[in-house]
């Protein structure tokens, strides 16, 4: 994991910022829903006690899968849900009433494309009469229609085959379909048992940008804005945290989580993390305000969902965005 010295400076100025935040201001109680991935500035804002120090009391609540986050969000059993830009606003197109309020991070570089021992693949093309499997719905699902775009191959060509990450390893391992989309840590499971990566999503151009999304009537509220805004802050210092003591945020991933030091490391450093200031710069792909950024993967995501079906209509594009808090928070 690299850092620019911009970010570095805005890390400290964050760390600066904790010290007098309790003592003028009341506690916020957030229920942050999370998925048991080494998201390394949550982890670490929770080991170092940075969200207490900014005035937020978290409870983590732990989920595996993105429907169950979107029914929990829409009930109101949370607050903030954390997952992936393209899967929540596809669901805000099938009725989710959230809004999108800070990206985290970039998952690109660990996100691959496998095939099972002994195939090969020149081209995307060499798909077509082969399966392939994907969750369904996820970004991982649109990098594969996606591909299929950019080459030219009718969807109807491939046998899409849509398994939940744990079951696509098990298929892959045991030649029940051809080829996967997979993230770490599943990735580096299924490299360990035969599967070949033959396609990196960031060395394609592909961005998988994951974060936070809320309740739309909570942030409409100012307390949901200072709530999101204060745990913002508290993201960003626990990258600097991380930077300077990585122990207590990979006992505290394991903890959560289950994956080990050795590979939570690896998939750390191979992750672009995103500071507050990011969210409100103009050429950022984690932007909530510049062209280059989260409305540039929304239309995306759009364009992509729509010709495979995944959604029937788009949906509210650039406004599903809201800055307020990261605006906030960068002040």
């Amino acid at each position: 994991m690299k850092l620019t010295a911009f970010k570095s400076a805005t890390i400290g100025a964050m760390t600066i910022m904790a010290g007098p935040c309790v003592a003028q201001e009341a506690m916020i109680e957030v229920n942050y829903g999370y998925l048991p991935v080494p998201t390394m500035p949550l982890f670490a804002a929770e080991a170092h006690g940075l969200f207490d120090d900014f005035g937020v009391d978290v409870n983590l609540i732990k989920f595996t899968s993105g429907p169950a986050q979107f029914q929990s969000l829409q009930a109101g059993s949370i607050d903030l849900a954390q997952g992936a830009l393209a899967a929540f606003y596809m669901a805000s197109t099938r009725g989710l009433e959230a809004k999108w309020v800070y990206n985290i991070g970039d998952a690109s570089a660990i996100s691959g494309l496998v095939l099972s021992e002994g195939n090969s693949l020149e081209s995307y093309a060499d798909l077509a009469g082969q399966s392939i499997t994907a969750p369904p719905g996820s970004i991982l699902h649109l990098f594969h229609v996606s591909q299929a775009m950019d080459a030219e191959v009718d969807f109807d060509q491939v046998d899409f085959v849509p398994l939940p990450p744990p079951q696509a390893v098990s298929a892959i391992q045991n030649g029940n379909v051809d080829a996967a989309w997979l993230w770490e840590p599943l990735l580096s499971i299924a490299e360990a048992n035969g599967a070949v990566q033959v396609r990196n999503a960031s060395e394609i151009g592909l961005h998988d940008v994951f974060g936070l999304a809320t309740g739309a009537d909570w942030v409409e509220s100012e307390e949901g804005r200072d709530a999101v805004a204060r745990v913002s802050r508290a993201l960003t210092a626990g990258i600097e945290a991380y930077e300077q003591d990585p122990g207590p945020t990979l006992s505290k991933i394991e903890e959560m989580t289950g994956i080990k030091p050795e590979l939570a490391q690896s998939i750390i450093a191979r992750t672009n993390w995103a500071t507050v200031t990011d969210q409100v710069a103009e050429s950022n792909v984690f932007s909530l305000t510049g062209p280059e950024g989260s409305g540039a993967i929304i239309d995306w995501v759009d364009d992509r969902a729509l010709a495979a079906g995944l959604i029937n209509s788009s949906g509210a594009g650039a406004d599903f965005l809201d800055p307020r808090s990261a605006t906030m928070a960068a002040q």
